[in-house]
């Protein structure tokens, strides 16, 4: 399981950045996919990432605690972080949180 990170202390001086997947960097349902964006086969769900996403993060990272606000869970470490190259990032848990409506079509 990855770091979880309890919102009232942290780690660092740095502004908390939280980052969503579904919609931030991968487009959400959209029709067409920019020619840049390449879909991430064996994903859990439709992942379309592009590598200029690699050098965003980690340029926010230098100003930045990047924290994982996403329902993809350690998923966000083990598919998007591995896939991209950019390590691993603190995880903030939804798993008391009902996020069903977001999965539901």
């Amino acid at each position: 399981m990855g770091k979880t990170f309890p919102l009232n202390s942290h780690e660092t001086e740095k502004p908390l950045l939280f980052l969503d997947i579904d919609g931030v960097l991968s487009p959400f349902d959209a029709e067409q996919y920019p020619r840049e964006y390449k879909r991430i086969k064996n994903s859990l769900r439709h992942l379309y990432l592009a590598k200029i996403h690699k050098d965003w993060i980690l340029e926010l990272a230098n100003d930045f605690e990047i924290i994982w606000a996403t329902g993809w869970g350690d998923k966000a470490n083990s598919v998007i972080g591995y896939k991209l190259g950019i390590g691993s990032f603190p995880l903030l848990s939804f798993q008391n949180w009902h996020l069903k409506w977001k999965a539901i079509r």
